[in-house]
């Protein structure tokens, strides 16, 4: 019997140390560097973005995290939870004093793979090599509580996809797929419009997906089935020609994309819906309302060249600006402009007021200098008559006497 208890003991413990080994473990947020040191695969460790036993995050935080594995391994961190204090889409997380999160390869990297603040979430970031170095950041003035950044990490060998990815044959020959037999496709269950969705992509070291007609059908169940998404944006686009579209990647298209998709207006960017067929269709390439899931590729065991966005082209003679910094520079010259015609003119205003001013005063201290008035005894002088003061003259005389009924009415009364 107590051979019987020992077991079960025993049992119990292994499945605890399975338990745990399996589920990995949490990684807080720390006044010192956290060093993570890890090249076990399989493992679910989790990088959590505040101290242990708090539910929120504090002000004034500055966390850093260093993971490390082997050479021939990679990390691939998602994004599970990501609560921040409120940040506009186009901030600079750093520069404008947001509490944010900056991930590079290494400590000594000028640049970061990714870096983000407020509502944004990046999905997944994979390392280009074996170490990433992390850092979470919080101003001192926010008065609000968030419960901040978790992600999973996990560790995989670099010469297979990464984990959850789907692995298929790479059957045509595209400058982007190397010496590389296979390709890796990945569903990115975080929505957004099609511009940031190459930028998600980008974070894992990948493409929006250039996909094979032959492929559909698995992709469908990776999508479907596997993550539960309805519709994935891909790579194909008309931006640079309108109605030929093409791949992100410049693979050789093999997909059939309809006219009544093909010639909408404002709609650029195409997208893979699994509803009871596969379709394809078109649709406006970063409006906000009209978001979806992302399906994103890579090479299987190699690196990926990252692709940027297309830009449309300017129609010739069209006069119109698109440069944000031009149409900035020309609206800051022109206020420049204005702002300086302003001042001219106040202070000609100014000048202008201040001389009438003075011109009064000195013609009233004249007056007061001037001698009184008085009439001349001895007849007109040579001297100039512009000068010479003049006494007032009598009043006129009537032309003819009053008659005898005015003299009556107007006699003093001493008559």
């Amino acid at each position: 019997m107590a051979a019987k208890g020992g077991i079960v003991y025993f049992l119990y413990w292994c499945l605890i140390f399975f338990v745990k080994n399996i589920n990995g473990k949490d990684y807080y947020c720390s006044k010192e560097l956290v060093e993570i040191d890890e090249s076990g695969t399989g493992r679910y460790d989790r990088i959590i973005s505040r101290y242990e036993d708090t539910r929120f995050y504090g002000n004034g935080l500055k966390c850093k995290w260093r993971i490390r594995t082997r050479k021939d391994q990679r990390i691939l961190l998602t994004v599970i939870q990501s609560v921040l204090q409120w940040a506009p889409k186009s901030a600079v997380c750093e520069g404008d004093n947001y509490d944010y999160m900056t991930i590079k390869n290494d400590e000594e990297d000028s640049s970061s793979l990714v870096q983000w603040c407020g509502q944004r979430k990046p999905g997944w970031i994979i390392s280009t090599g074996p170490e990433l170095y992390m850092t979470f950041v919080t101003n001192d003035v926010n008065p609000y509580e968030y419960s901040g950044i978790v992600l999973n990490m996990q560790i995989f060998e670099s010469i297979h996809c990464p984990p959850g990815w789907l692995s298929l044959p790479a059957t045509y020959p595209v400058s982007s797929v190397k010496p590389s037999k296979k390709v890796c496709y990945g569903v990115v269950k975080v929505v957004e419009d099609w511009k940031d969705a190459q930028e998600i992509c980008n974070n894992a070291q990948s493409n929006l997906a250039s996909v094979l007609s032959q492929d559909l059908f698995a992709i469908k169940d990776l999508a479907v089935n596997s993550n539960s998404v309805g519709e994935v944006w891909i790579g194909l686009n008309d931006i640079v020609n309108q109605q030929q579209f093409v791949w992100l990647d410049n693979s050789p298209n093999t997909l059939t994309l309809y006219d009544s998709e093909k010639y909408k207006k404002d709609s650029d960017c195409a997208y893979l819906a699994f509803h009871d067929d596969i379709t394809l269709k078109v649709s406006n390439c970063n409006m906000q309302q009209d978001r979806r899931y992302i399906l994103c590729k890579m090479n299987e065991g190699e690196k990926t060249d990252l692709y940027s966005i297309p830009q449309a082209p300017i129609p010739k003679g069209s006069g119109e600006v698109t440069n944000p910094k031009l149409i900035l520079g020309i609206t800051l010259g022109i206020l420049s402009f204005l702002l300086v015609i302003g001042v001219v003119f106040i202070c000609f205003r100014r000048l202008k007021k201040r001389s009438r001013n003075q011109h009064t005063r000195q013609s009233t201290n004249n007056q007061a200098r001037a001698p009184p008035a008085y009439r001349s005894s001895s007849g007109p002088s040579n001297t100039d008559p512009t000068n010479v003061p003049v006494t007032p003259s009598a009043p006129p005389m009537p032309d003819e006497p009053p008659s005898y009924e005015e003299a009556i009415r107007n006699k003093p009364e001493y008559y």
